[in-house]
């Protein structure tokens, strides 16, 4: 007989959401009652022990982090319509007012209306970015709260890790898109010259990979750079460099069997030896918002060393 903490279900499973419907069980797990169709008895625990001078109740712990993980997207993943199912949202409103104070340019009216071109643009593309994973975070907390004030890890990737730490309140939003918006445009600057690019490879093994990265820039001569910049999963990997070398790649990669040899909708070679200027500048951004930094309040994976950061 299995145990399901009521005597009455016998060997049978009661009914999917039966246990947070019992009144105060919903609440007791840190959710909302109303949403498993339960009444709420917030005053059942203080009326135990009604009458009893001296007894007095420890505060309720906080609720436990579920097994949830928010994973937030870089630039590359922008497209014309973004952001227009969370517009609405009153938050969104405020983050986007926020917004065109701090970058001078109506977000909303971008991200719906395009063009494409400007939108691909790496100094509009990452501030723009931030906010709609921001966004994404409202419409999540009010779909499902829990999953936004419960969540167990926060990552992103690139640009992505930005949108993670100020979710997980490492630094407010204005601080956190004043950032990003000085990092695109350090890394805008740094893919002037020489023209770059940045292809997502999948399918092949990373040394294979390696030496047809090594291949392409010796083919484009000298001062060609192309490189492993980012590892995705296994056998899943973004390469980035000069232009004509990382094209070069693409032929190489799709001769030796890839699945995939996508050129991203990027305009710089990112995460390689070319961002060294960018790398320079941001450094002194980010010690002057350190001081104001807080710890996170769940666990924050970063990309450079794959380990998290913790409360």
């Amino acid at each position: 007989m299995k145990q399901y903490g009521c005597w009455e279900w016998g060997d049978k499973a009661p009914p999917k959401g039966w246990f947070l419907s019992r009144p105060g069980a919903a609440r007791k797990q840190g959710l909302d009652p109303k949403k498993y169709g339960a009444e709420d008895f917030p005053e059942a625990e203080e009326d135990l022990f009604a009458g009893s001078p001296g007894i007095s109740l420890p505060a309720m712990p906080s609720a436990p982090p579920l097994p949830i993980g928010l994973l937030f997207p870089g630039q590359g993943s922008q497209y014309v319509k973004m952001m227009m199912s969370v517009k609405d949202i009153p938050a969104v409103k405020d983050m986007l007012a926020k917004a065109e104070g701090i970058l001078g340019f109506d977000v909303l009216k971008l991200c719906l209306e395009g063009p494409e071109s400007k939108l691909e643009e790496t100094e509009v593309c990452q501030p723009v970015m931030f906010i709609a994973g921001l966004a994404g975070i409202e419409k999540l907390r009010l779909e499902r709260e829990e999953a936004v004030t419960r969540c167990q890890v926060l990552a992103g990737l690139s640009l992505g890790e930005y949108t993670a730490l100020c979710a997980a309140g490492v630094f407010s939003f204005e601080d956190g898109l004043r950032l990003v918006r000085k990092r695109a445009e350090a890394m805008q600057a740094a893919a002037q010259s020489p023209k770059q690019a940045m292809l997502s490879v999948a399918g092949l093994d990373k040394p294979k990979l390696v030496e047809l990265c090594q291949q392409a820039a010796t083919s484009e001569g000298s001062g060609a750079i192309c490189q492993i910049a980012n590892e995705l999963f296994p056998k899943g990997f973004s390469c980035a460099g000069t232009e004509p070398a990382v094209l070069a790649l693409k032929e190489l990669a799709d001769n030796a069997g890839a699945l995939q040899a996508k050129v991203l909708k990027t305009s710089g070679g990112f995460h390689t030896s070319l961002m060294a200027p960018a790398q320079e500048q941001l450094g002194k951004l980010l010690d002057e918002v350190l001081p104001n930094m807080k710890t996170p309040r769940c666990a924050v994976y970063m990309n450079a060393t794959a380990a998290p950061i913790k409360p």
